[in-house]
């Protein structure tokens, strides 16, 4: 309810609201193609506000654009787009909590996953940790998806030096404290 009165204020503002398209052009600074679920056509406006959804932070480093090389965030679209991983093997790393549901999903697609490598120190994954127990229902969900990655190695303080490969990434090497 709530929801649809704002939607209906904006609308009332003169503000045309697009849904679950795709710009593939900007011709000019107040045109912009876009493709509406299959019918493709051109908009023009004075003002725009796209709202993307999230942003995700890559840090590059030497190999980052081999393929079979993705951020956590990109991984996780394309298994919910239906990626088979089926076999492969996996290393999820960066920094957040968003490795253990990606990680959770890598492993349920069938994936060997070879380590979980969280570039944050010990100390502040416990704080973190800490901080669910004032969220019984966050603190359930970290714990199942710590049960659904029972027996992969979780190291912190781990960065990701390098993919290295030819026609795909076939190695990560990793930085652990320093060496």
């Amino acid at each position: 309810p709530q929801a649809e009165q704002l939607l209906d204020r904006v609308r009332s503002a003169g503000v045309t609201i697009a849904s679950e398209a795709r710009v593939i052009d900007a011709p000019s600074a107040h045109e912009l193609v876009v493709d509406f679920r299959g019918r493709v056509d051109v908009q023009r406006a004075e003002q725009l506000i796209l709202a993307t959804g999230a942003v995700e932070r890559f840090v590059p480093f030497p190999g980052w654009t081999l393929p079979g090389v993705t951020g956590v965030g990109g991984l996780q679209a394309l298994l919910k787009s239906g990626l088979t991983v089926t076999g492969t093997r996996v290393v999820v790393a960066g920094s957040g909590p968003l490795l253990w549901p990606v990680a959770a999903t890598v492993i349920k697609s069938g994936a060997r996953l070879g380590m979980i490598a969280e570039q944050a120190s010990r100390g502040r994954v416990l704080g973190f940790g800490t901080s669910l127990l004032a969220d019984p229902d966050k603190l359930l969900l970290a714990a199942q998806y710590r049960w659904a990655t029972l027996g992969t190695p979780f190291r912190t303080g781990i960065w990701v030096v390098r993919a290295e490969g030819d026609d795909r990434v076939r190695e990560v090497v990793l930085s652990v404290g320093g060496r």
